[in-house]
């Protein structure tokens, strides 16, 4: 019987990209944590109007720390 392939083992992330990691990391949990707590304390109940605030405002820089994280994870490892 053969024995299933093991899948090769990734290099460690460098300096750089483990520093570009952690301010993807930063950006997306104070864009969107902030946010949430401003509509949070706004109003007991979350309404539709301020739930397109939070993406309107919060989306956009939570997607570029999304991306930066990506790209510092995975782009060019192998």
């Amino acid at each position: 019987m053969s024995e299933p392939l093991q899948p090769a083992p990734k290099k460690p992330l460098g300096v750089l990209r483990g520093l570009a990691a952690a301010l993807g990391i930063i950006i997306m949990v104070l864009t969107g944590g902030c946010a949430l707590f401003l509509v949070g304390i706004s109003s007991n109940s979350i309404r539709m109007g301020d739930l397109e605030l939070v993406l309107i405002y919060a989306g956009p820089p939570f997607i570029v720390g999304l991306l930066i994280f990506l790209a510092a994870t995975r782009l060019g490892r192998r």
